[in-house]
């Protein structure tokens, strides 16, 4: 028992490491806490034993040893078995984990030698087979090409085993060798990971040692570059840091001693905002459903069932792309299909018919974010004819009951309140229904029905009471005509998650579901061939303290206290009143650390989204932000400034821009202005005083750039040879043109004195235009024929710099037009043709309907504003094709680890079908393949990557990013937070 209680916090402590991606909204941020495990039995009368299992089989098996020196020793030509072209790339970084296949009824691992070599001396391939069995079996691996030796090929060395094995092989070598195999696969990053846990722990288990996790060590999450501006520029990581959900609380050495009353632990305690000043005196329309909905709890308002509909829907096609870039999946869980299935709430025909005749307004409500794993989650369906829409949604519901299994039917009152019940063990199926006044509520849970009629009757404090709700809705106007919803997390509802219950409990759910896991890798077969008849009994609360009665039926593993691997108790129904000591310290720890972020008050969020036609539309409030928060360097560019109408320099040919105001009284800018004039000479000029308020950056469709990218050869060229000239054009407007030739003489003063002799400089005209070169002078002397050349030109209205000629030649001919029709417009006599740009002017945020309560942060321009196309995100993507390769490979070969090995253990069943059973997930390409068998190699293959050992390049960006397509975020400093919108829209 203390064998497997040691062995169980080793797995749990790995499961602790675990992160997950910043889109999951919290539903895999949750921590850890549950202990001891003991080894289950399968079942009762209808099946062995699983120690009866082993010990049957083990005096079957025979075990047996190659030299794997000798089968390298032997290659030549004739074991070339592929010779992809993606391996003569210098750039790639091969990963070379050989493999080894055998025959069927046994297996193989190859056991590395301590001190590793190319040779492979000292490596051995270690099985066991079936006494008498003869086995052949193949070593894939890596090799020099025998006649180039400068070029990798893919070797298969054949080997066989006699039915007679000479010699004696120690068992433990083999488990060794097994379980080395399996610890290298025991990463969240693999598919399958419990599973992979489960053997490793086993296998090191028989050979004497302590089994840990050894994973990969690549980053499989983009967090630099173009993904990292947009989600900043988005307000995604405002949300993140203020929330804090990614942050995780120690693991506490035991659960047992002293218990601490929760009650008694202080919680965030940093000062709310005072938003009776922020608050417009003039009446405010509110939602009606916010009433009903809890004041610590979030809330997503609709207008109408239909949006409801179409963002499930449409919401998520158009998001698609942008998801896809930031974070490519292999892995899905059909988090919506869940609730759905659950709630008995299919948003099919039925229900859309139904839904628009009788639904109006509609609101989802629920207690935290961790719909991946599991929560509570609530319907509001406002109606004219409320009794009629509680029939039908009735009738639905039971109709759906009948396609679940071991559903009851129950009936509640409750304080005179009549509600429905349908719900099975595994919860599953799990669905209350309630009418109240002109509203029927579904929910998944009990003690949410509960909190919904209780802020009916008026017994609970509603989001309808707070001030910053208030506040929320004078920004964000109900407004029927514009169909947008609105999602609030209140203060309360932040302080609940950020509490000591909410914390330690999530803790402890996530150490339950770690064990849950466990069990369900041990009684896996089981499960698989369908042998669990009944319900078994395998801990009980005494044996696995925190977890309550642990049960194996037919459909998993479920805990009395925590739920399944599908879906999780809801953290609001634990009801953790007391913790251990050393939790409430680890709690205490994190909650200082957390309070330290804050200056003076806390946060709460809105968002407003829209779906209309091919555009999804998002803007974001989050007041305050932390006090290190990543914005701050932002904040120190555009300090108070606005962009202005017409600033940027827009134009046709932009693909991409960024567009960011510069407030020049900034500290970076005041430290940055002392040391220019100190380099002056002390002349008291203002270096930056002839800035126009703005700066852009901007990506050209250049037609010759393109040719040359299109026809490059993606494993030949040198990265500088696309970068030399890429067409990106960096944009200074001016106000003053001579204080702008000082500033460009002082810093041409400045390289002259600091760095001389490194640069050419020269110049060249176009149309009349002068513009300056720059080239390094050690590139020219080697007599290169791709030399990098710096251009700018300074025109009265800025300065453009560039490493592209014909962006500065395209940059003086919007001059001349804007020249050109300034006159024309002055000759007129009207002012209104004077163009302010060449393109497109930066938006305000005010709908085109003013609402009766004006919001004055509606009427100021953005600080920062950022375009990008579908073409933009290819090219930029594609530019840096060789690194996205490397990273899509490593996320789509991901998944084949499992996928072989579940073909190998249940040959007669789909792989596919069998890890969705066990883990409740599909497994995708990302990129929009398919996963395939290689009979000749013997393992599945991406159609459009390969795998590891056989690579191909394949695409890098999700195919559903077309062209046509845009992404434009705007961003701004706002009363101490953040406001940022996006739009996405599919244009094909």
């Amino acid at each position: 028992m203390k064998i497997w209680k040691s062995v169980s916090r080793s797995i749990q402590s790995a499961c602790l490491r675990r992160r997950t991606g910043k889109w999951a909204c919290g539903a895999s941020l949750m921590l850890a806490c549950l202990v001891g495990l003991a080894l289950p039995a399968v079942g009762q009368d209808r099946s062995p034993k699983p120690s009866d299992t082993v010990v049957a089989a083990e005096k079957q098996w025979e075990y047996f040893s190659v030299d794997a020196a000798e089968l390298v020793a032997g290659f030549d030509q004739s074991k070339i078995a592929s010779d992809p072209p993606i391996l003569k790339a210098s750039f790639y970084q091969k990963k070379n984990d050989p493999r080894v296949v055998v025959s069927d009824d046994c297996e193989a691992y190859l056991l590395e030698s301590k001190k590793r070599n190319n040779e492979y001396k000292g490596y051995r391939i270690l099985g066991r087979k079936t006494r008498g069995q003869a086995v052949t079996g193949m070593l894939f691996k890596l090799a020099r090409h025998p006649d180039h030796p400068s070029e990798t090929v893919l070797a298969k060395l054949d080997f066989s085993v006699a039915g007679n094995v000479s010699g004696t092989v120690d068992a433990k070598d083999f488990h060794r060798a097994k379980g080395e195999h399996f610890q290298r696969l025991w990463s969240s990053e693999y598919a399958g990971a419990a599973m992979f846990r489960n053997l490793a722990i086993a296998s090191m288990k028989k050979a004497g040692e302590k089994a840990q996790a050894v994973g990969p060590s690549w980053p499989l999450r983009r967090d630099q570059g173009v993904d990292a501006t947009i989600n900043m520029m988005s307000g995604g990581r405002a949300i993140s840091e203020n929330l804090s959900l990614d942050t995780e609380l120690d693991d506490p050495d035991n659960y047992r001693g002293e218990l601490i009353e929760l009650a008694d632990v202080r919680g965030v305690t940093v000062d709310a905002i005072d938003w009776s000043d922020q608050l417009s005196d003039q009446p405010t329309e509110l939602d009606p459903l916010a009433k009903l909905v809890r004041e610590d709890q979030y809330a997503v308002f609709l207008p109408s069932f239909q949006l409801l509909s179409e963002m499930v829907g449409r919401g998520s096609e158009l998001a698609r792309p942008l998801v896809h870039w930031f974070e490519p999946q292999s892995r899905v869980t059909d988090v919506l299909g869940m609730y759905q299935r659950q709630l008995g709430l299919p948003l099919n025909g039925l229900t859309r018919q139904f839904g628009g005749a009788l639904v109006g307004e509609v609101a989802v409500t629920g207690s935290d974010p961790y719909f991946r794993t599991g929560t509570d989650i609530a319907v509001l369906m406002q109606s004219g004819q409320p009794e009629l829409l509680h029939q039908s949604i009735v009738a639905l519901v039971s109709g759906q009951s009948a396609l679940h299994q071991d559903v009851k039917q129950i009936d509640h009152k409750v304080d005179g309140q009549v509600f429905t019940q349908w719900s099975n063990p595994s919860r599953k199926f799990c669905s209350f229904v309630a009418v109240t006044d002109h509203t029927v509520v579904v929910t998944n849970s009990l003690r949410q029905m509960l909190s919904v009629l209780k802020c009916a009757r008026g017994d609970a404090e509603s989001m309808h009471d707070l001030d910053e709700y208030k506040f929320f809705r004078q920004r964000y106007p109900r407004n029927t005509k514009n169909q947008k919803a609105l999602v609030v997390i209140t203060d309360g509802a932040i302080r609940r998650w950020c509490g000591p219950q909410w914390r330690i409990s999530a803790s402890r759910r996530t150490r339950a579901r770690a064990t849950i896991a466990e069990v369900t890798m041990q009684n896996a077969d089981a499960l698989v061939g369908g042998q669990i008849q009944s319900e078994t009994v395998i801990h009980r609360d005494s044996e696995l303290p925190l977890a309550g009665t642990v049960k194996l039926t037919s459909t998993g593993v479920r805990s009395d206290e925590y739920g399944t691997l599908d879906f999780q108790t809801p953290i609001v129904e634990m009801d953790l009143t007391r913790a251990t000591q050393k939790e409430v310290d680890l709690y205490n720890r994190w909650r200082v650390r957390y309070e330290r972020r804050w200056r003076r008050v806390f946060d709460p969020i809105a968002v407003e989204i829209g779906l209309q036609d091919d555009e999804l539309t998002v803007d974001l409030t989050v007041i305050p932000i932390v006090i290190n928060s990543e914005y701050r360097q932002w904040r120190q560019i555009v300090g108070d400034a606005r962009l202005k109408p017409g600033a940027g320099d827009h134009h046709p040919e932009s693909i991409a821009s960024i567009d960011v105001a510069i407030d020049v009284n900034t500290p970076t800018f005041n430290f940055a202005r002392m040391f220019v004039q100190s380099q002056m000479g002390g002349v008291n000029v203002d270096p930056f005083g002839w800035i126009d308020g703005s700066a852009s950056v901007y990506f050209d469709y250049d037609e010759e750039w393109m040719r040359r990218y299109e026809a490059r050869d993606r494993w030949a060229f040198q990265f500088e040879e696309l970068v030399n000239d890429l067409p990106i054009g960096f944009h200074v407007p001016s106000k003053d043109s001579l204080r702008l030739t000082a500033f460009v003489v002082a810093i041409r003063s400045l390289q002259s004195q600091f760095a001389p002799n490194t640069i050419r400089w020269g110049s060249a005209k176009y149309k009349e235009f002068e513009y300056v070169t720059g080239q390094p002078i050690d590139r020219i002397f080697e007599g290169q024929e791709e030399t990098p050349t710096l251009y700018y030109v300074t025109l009265p209205d800025g300065i453009t710099l560039s490493g592209n000629q014909g962006v500065i030649e395209r940059t003086i001919d919007r001059y001349i037009k804007r020249s050109a029709a300034a006159v024309r417009g002055k000759k007129d006599g009207n002012k209104k043709d004077a163009p302010k740009g060449d393109g497109n002017d930066i938006a305000t945020l005010a709908d085109d309907t003013e609402p009766a309560v004006v919001d004055p942060a509606k009427l100021l321009n953005p600080q920062m504003v950022m375009n990008v196309t579908g073409q933009a995100a290819e090219a930029m993507t594609q530019t840096n094709y060789r690194g996205g390769l490397l990273r899509t490979h490593k996320i789509a070969w991901s998944n084949l680890p499992i996928l072989n090995y579940l073909r190998s253990r249940y040959p007669d069943r789909n792989p596919m079908e069998v890890y969705s059973q066990l883990f409740g997930q599909t497994l995708v390409e990302p990129t929009g393949g398919d996963y395939l068998w290689n009979e000749q190699q013997a393992t599945y293959y991406s159609s459009h990557h390969g795998y590891h050992l056989d690579p191909q390049a394949g695409p890098i960006l999700a195919n559903t990013f077309g062209d046509e397509d845009s992404v434009r975020t705007t961003f701004s400093f706002q009363n101490g937070g953040i406001r940022a919108t996006m739009n996405i829209a599919d244009r094909e």
